[in-house]
């Protein structure tokens, strides 16, 4: 595994504690002068509140698991379940994420599309 995946799964574990965060794949774009990919999949525990954050690049979520209450600064807080997706802008400010469930975990997998080395995921200090 390559350290900036280690560093980044780090980050995104950070963000939600106690969060398992499993980086699926890594891989650079062709022809794009240097954006990535980087795939993972996310685990909320019941119950659990995620970290207000920033992301450094453009990302796409999408339930597999379970119920994720998500808001962007400026937008409507909405919950999404199995199947919804949602998307957020580089630097967009995520205030809210959270599995709203007591006893069910929540499961996404993010996609992000960014340039290769940019700091994915920045936790609000």
């Amino acid at each position: 595994m390559q350290l900036r995946t280690v560093l980044f799964t780090a980050a995104v574990t950070a963000l939600a504690l106690p969060a398992a965060a499993q980086t699926i794949m890594t891989r650079e774009v062709p022809d794009t002068n240097g954006l990535q990919i980087t795939e993972l999949k996310v685990n909320l525990a019941p119950g659990q509140v995620g970290r207000p954050h920033h992301h450094g690049g453009f990302l796409v979520a999408y339930v597999l698991k379970g119920t994720v209450v998500s808001q962007v600064e400026g937008e409507a807080e909405h919950t999404y379940k199995v199947g919804d997706s949602w998307i957020e802008n580089p630097g967009a400010h995520h205030v809210v994420s959270r599995n709203p469930s007591a006893t069910e975990p929540a499961e996404f997998l993010v996609v992000f599309v960014a340039p290769k080395g940019t700091v994915l995921t920045t936790p609000d200090p």
